[in-house]
């Protein structure tokens, strides 16, 4: 299954709807002038339950923070 990680300055959202994480990474922008969306499959979480692959498909301004 997919997930998407949106995050920008020191918020982050999770969802399993690719159309909305878009939708929040097109707000994310408009507020803060970055943001990073990441779509992860679920089925590779790792004992520690972190996901151990992820592709960024959309990224817009600086890395942050």
């Amino acid at each position: 299954m997919l997930t998407y990680h949106i995050f920008t300055n020191n918020f982050d959202e999770w969802c399993d709807d690719k159309k909305e994480a878009i939708k929040i990474f097109k707000g994310f922008v408009e507020e803060s002038g970055c943001a990073r969306l990441y779509e992860l499959d679920t089925d590779t979480e790792d004992e520690d339950g972190v996901y151990a692959d992820g592709d960024c498909i959309k990224s817009f301004g600086e890395y942050p923070l």
